[in-house]
């Protein structure tokens, strides 16, 4: 029997996010897209790193190895790139510690 993945929708996403957001930061906000990770949300690199692995086990993404996880400034930005890579579902390669590494000494 072949199972058909269900698209992720942004709003899966971004209730998604208000609950690892919710278990990272212990403070219960309505995220929006519009809203900057570091500015408005106090995100710092350890909780960046926490929120991409969360978001990576529930979404079945890699968020960690892509260059355009890195760049992302807002929540909506984040949502995007979460629903691309789900759309593609690419396979989830092995870690990469050096990849990672970057992607928190690139984040404030």
């Amino acid at each position: 029997m072949t199972t058909h993945a269900v698209p992720v929708t942004e709003a899966d996403v971004m209730s998604a996010l208000d609950a690892v957001f919710l278990e990272i930061k212990r403070v219960r906000r309505e995220l929006r897209p519009e809203d900057h990770l570091v500015q408005d949300l106090d995100i710092d690199s350890l909780a960046a790193l926490e929120l991409l692995i969360a978001l990576e086990a529930r979404f079945s993404v890699n968020l960690l190895n892509d260059p355009r996880a890195s760049t992302v400034a807002t929540v909506g930005e984040l949502v995007d790139v979460i629903c691309r890579q789900a759309a593609s579902r690419k396979p989830v390669a092995p870690r990469d510690a050096g990849k990672h590494a970057a992607i928190v000494r690139s984040l404030p």
